[in-house]
């Protein structure tokens, strides 16, 4: 029986070589088309032609009676390392005449990662640090785009610090929150004001379906090609007033790290196992202690910039605070109807918008349990 099971497993050995070299000569030809996307300025993503593919490759699967959510995984796996080499092969340069830009900041992380994708676009991109800034006259002369991309607490220090810029000249900012920058470099510099907000971490090899959310602040028209080469690059754009952009981060980042930190510090004082913790969890809890040990992980500096970058964040932790107490005054009345009421409210509520979470859901547990 050993040697039927040998057997077996050779020819199992033989067909993964064969869907091995399958993939690389996929990937090659990927490249080629991302050459051609190149010359033509053409996004390397294309929504509608992946929803297809996709689409179609399911039906195959049912016809062919395998699973189709197997066939899915797998094509978005391949699909995903096609965008990375499409990235590597570089961009078409959208505005040439575009001489210099200057990234401030431009040593951290996130301003490296736009040093890495203006530079594959085919720009001339300078780096500025702290150990630069006595030369940041010379630097900054004849400048078509400035980037702060610098800690949220020393964003409206260096916006002020500059020099003036030239009046055509592009100021941008990278920072997490909008309002304050943005009023800070309009009174700072006469010229186009461009703040800007990529949703996600400096750590990703592609733009690809990554939200940036930018905000007008002066002659938009100046500076609309850098929201067009930021398209090409894959990125999903979202244009928001800036007032309503802080309010929502608020809750998406600011309360959501207080709750992490916290539960962090509970975790500790408790002197909780974290390896017995993750281990008994379920795919969704594990990535609940996943997302307290990555808030961990990070620059405690940026973390605390993020939770008290806006006087709204402390009355917003407030407000969370009495809602944890009112409950626990529930629970602790055994008021179960009205706890029943409230979480069929909630729930009522949030499956009016749950379609697509669902199906993210679905998809982020069968990665989680594929990766354990």
């Amino acid at each position: 029986m050993q040697k039927n099971i040998n057997k077996l497993r050779k020819k199992i050995d033989e067909i993964d070589q064969n869907l091995l070299l399958l993939i690389i000569q996929r990937l090659s030809i990927s490249s080629k088309i991302g050459e051609i996307k190149k010359k033509l300025g053409i996004p390397i993503y294309d929504q509608k032609r992946e929803k297809q593919l996709i689409k179609k490759k399911k039906n195959d699967a049912n016809i062919l009676k395998t699973s189709p959510d197997l066939i899915e995984n797998i094509l978005r796996c391949i699909i995903n390392e096609s965008y990375k080499h499409e990235t590597n092969i570089g961009f078409k340069k959208i505005q040439k005449n575009i001489n210099k830009i200057v990234i401030i900041g431009g040593n951290g992380k996130m301003g490296l990662l736009f040093e890495k994708m203006l530079s594959l676009s085919g720009y001339t991109v300078l780096l500025l640090g702290r150990k630069d800034w006595k030369n940041i006259e010379i630097l900054l002369k004849h400048v078509n785009l400035v980037i702060i991309s610098v800690p949220i607490h020393s964003t409206i220090k260096i916006i002020k610090k500059l020099p003036t810029l030239p009046k055509d000249c592009i100021l941008m900012d990278l920072t997490s929150i909008k309002y304050e920058p943005i009023q800070t470099m309009l009174s700072s510099h006469t010229g186009p004001v461009l703040g800007m907000h990529p949703i996600f971490g400096p750590d990703i090899s592609t733009f690809v379906k990554q939200t940036i959310v930018y905000c007008n602040g002066r002659y938009p028209e100046s500076y609309q090609w850098i929201l067009d080469q930021i398209k090409i690059w894959g990125a999903n754009l979202q244009c928001m007033k800036p007032i309503e952009h802080d309010k929502i981060m608020s809750y998406i980042q600011s309360l959501r790290q207080f709750i992490h930190f916290i539960y962090g510090i509970f975790l500790k004082e408790k002197k909780q196992d974290i390896k017995k913790l993750i281990m008994f969890s379920t795919p969704i809890y594990r990535t609940e202690l996943i997302m307290v040990m990555r808030l961990f992980s990070q620059n405690p500096e940026l973390c605390y910039d993020i939770i008290t970058n806006s006087k709204h964040n402390f009355s917003l932790f407030e407000s969370y605070e009495k809602y944890i107490k009112k409950t626990i005054n529930l629970i602790k009345s055994c008021k179960n109807q009205e706890f029943l009421k409230i979480f069929t409210e909630t729930k009522d509520w949030i499956t009016k918008h749950s379609d697509d979470f669902m199906l993210e859901n679905k998809t982020l547990i069968y990665n989680i349990k594929n990766k354990i």
